[in-house]
């Protein structure tokens, strides 16, 4: 009779649950890092704002790629308010 292993069930069970839900990574350099943690306490009104701006992040990140300040404005939505003709 094979003795079964739980330790081995464990470790086979987390290398088939990484597979089907491999780890997001995010990789930015410092100046957009710190833009990113400015709208986080100063612009960003609701839990939902940062998880918008977190899934934006996953998939600009998902060729590798280092985000830099360009990508700003892809990641963080426009505040600007549209100002109607003869009301400025």
């Amino acid at each position: 009779m094979n003795k079964v292993d739980i330790h081995d069930i464990v470790e086979r069970l987390n290398a088939i649950r990484e597979e089907d839900n491999p780890e997001d990574v995010i990789r930015m350099d410092v100046p957009l890092f710190i833009r990113i943690m400015e709208y986080a306490r100063e612009d960003a009104n609701t839990d939902m704002d940062l998880h918008g701006v977190a899934e934006r992040a996953i998939e600009l990140s998902a060729s590798g790629q280092v985000l830099d300040m360009s990508a700003y404005s892809d990641l963080i939505p426009s505040t600007e308010v549209a100002v109607k003709v003869g009301e400025e």
